[in-house]
């Protein structure tokens, strides 16, 4: 079995995501059931996938700074904003919100790229209400905030395939990871 050829936690967030901004429209009873029965299986992969520490690693995203090239940042922050828009609490929200907190970089980052840092701010925006979110929340809003008036969020990192190690730059990722962040946080332009 080829590494790609496997279930992900990061395409389950996505599908996760995409159900459930079906779910109100669908009318037919049985596609319902089919849906909430892939749910529960989704629920099921992620809690399995979940890492002793309390992250998810994505299969597409990689981070050559990691050991292992991986990307907890990425794959922990696109799980954790898919459960928080299934409106269901689950111990390993918990864990995940746990572990983003507790690697947060003394600066307010995550990770070593505006685009971990926006992707992880973006899902801490959907709890940032909860006391030992709030502070970490607002430092990587700040940390962000001054991405943008530094010309540092224009700044591509290396992503990619970490298990092909097929590196690559994506010049868009960092200003619409940030966008979608700041837009979450209700920053506007000054």
């Amino acid at each position: 079995m080829l590494p790609f050829d496997q279930s992900s936690t990061d395409i389950t967030a996505h599908v996760l995501r995409a159900f459930q901004a079906w779910r109100n429209k669908l009318t037919d009873s049985a596609l319902k059931r089919k849906m909430e029965c892939a749910e529960e299986r989704m629920f099921a992969f992620l809690e399995r996938s979940q890492q002793k520490n309390g992250s998810w690693l994505p299969l597409w995203f990689g981070n050559q700074t990691m050991p292992d090239d991986v990307n907890p940042y990425y794959g922990t922050a696109k799980v954790l904003l898919a459960l928080a828009e299934t409106k269901r609490e689950h111990a390993m929200v918990f864990n995940g919100l746990r572990y983003l907190v507790a690697s947060q970089n003394v600066d307010g980052s995550w990770g070593s790229s505006v685009e971990e840092t926006a992707v992880v701010v973006e899902a801490l925006s959907a709890f940032a209400g909860r006391a030992e979110v709030a502070e970490a929340y607002h430092r990587g809003v700040s940390w962000l905030v001054e991405a943008v008036e530094s010309d540092r969020f224009l700044e591509a990192s290396p992503i990619g395939l970490y298990f092909a190690k097929l590196w690559y730059y994506e010049e868009l990722y960092p200003m619409i990871f940030t966008a979608s962040a700041l837009r979450r946080a209700g920053v506007s332009e000054r």
